[in-house]
């Protein structure tokens, strides 16, 4: 995806759903990670949902990750700004980007021009 591919991608996406099912069926991960899983899934359809312009898919795989316990941890509501912004939703993700002050917060991220130029870089 980092690539725009996303008609490669999406054949992908069987697997990843296969792995996230055998993750939630118990393959020994503790119940956070299994979560992390299942979130980072939902993520990967909204990507390349919005990159096949299928709104309607995208809409679906932002719901399903909202219901996460990932999505309302402070990465969790950032990867979702990030997200939104993709689908061009400027004003919730504006709203959404307020978490960010207590992701900065929760990890004692220094600012700098540097560490903005990597986040900026990274999404």
């Amino acid at each position: 995806m980092n690539y725009e591919e996303y008609d490669v991608a999406e054949k992908w996406l069987i697997r990843m759903d296969s792995l996230s099912n055998t993750v939630a069926e118990g393959s020994g991960l503790p119940p956070a990670d299994s979560d992390y899983v299942a979130g980072m899934n939902y993520l990967c359809r909204l990507r390349v949902a919005i990159g096949l312009d299928r709104p309607a898919e995208a809409d679906q795989a932002l719901e399903a990750y909202r219901h996460t316990e990932y999505a309302k941890t402070n990465q969790g509501r950032y990867d979702e700004a990030l997200a939104l912004l993709k689908m061009k939703r400027y004003a919730e993700a504006a709203d959404t980007y307020e978490a960010f002050d207590d992701y900065i917060a929760e990890y004692s991220i220094e600012l700098s021009m540097d560490n903005l130029t990597i986040y900026g870089n990274k999404y």
